[in-house]
């Protein structure tokens, strides 16, 4: 009778040990896939990061642009106006100076027409610069939550490790007090 109880207390005493391994790997599969994807969202971010540079240098390239084309259509309203005062105070009706006036109102409104457009760029630009920094932070956010999962899979890990040890040394008393 003796060694049947010996037997039932070391397969009860083994009982919670396998089932603290089996925990225990499958707390460590869990941390692995947690890695993984911890890993996959910090290269979204930093490729994320990228396009924000990329999307911001395209910006200041386009306000740049619109700088230049401002000033530009700026001087041909100079040279427009010029060339009006001249027609007028000449008040002389030639073909020739009123094809230049003309030719000058056309770029004119081209250049008007490419700011706007250069405007409408810029507004889109600034709407996708939003749009990624809004990206950035929900995946900072899931980030975030991944790191907490982690800790907390390793807190039970931790403790599980515990929870073995202290099982593993029941079960070596146990066997100690049966060899006495």
């Amino acid at each position: 009778k003796m060694g049947t109880d010996g037997t039932d207390t070391s397969t009860r005493l083994k009982e919670p040990l396998y089932r603290a391994e089996a925990e225990r790997l499958l707390l460590q599969q869990k941390k692995t896939v947690l890695d993984d994807e911890r890993q996959q969202l910090s290269a979204d971010v930093h490729k994320l990061q990228q396009q924000l540079a990329a999307a911001h240098a395209a910006f200041v390239t386009a306000q740049q642009h619109n700088q230049q084309l401002s000033s530009e259509r700026d001087q041909l309203q100079v040279q427009v106006e010029a060339a009006v005062r001249e027609y007028r105070a000449n008040d002389i009706i030639c073909c020739g100076l009123r094809d230049a006036i003309s030719r000058l109102q056309r770029q004119l409104a081209d250049s008007q027409e490419t700011c706007r457009q250069q405007v409408q760029g810029m507004a889109t630009l600034t709407a996708d610069m939003q749009d990624l920094h809004q990206c950035k932070a929900d995946i900072t956010e899931q980030l975030s939550n991944l790191q907490q999962q982690h800790q907390q899979l390793e807190a039970d890990h931790n403790c599980t490790l515990t929870h073995l040890s202290a099982t593993q040394s029941e079960l070596s008393d146990s066997k100690r007090c049966r060899a006495t």
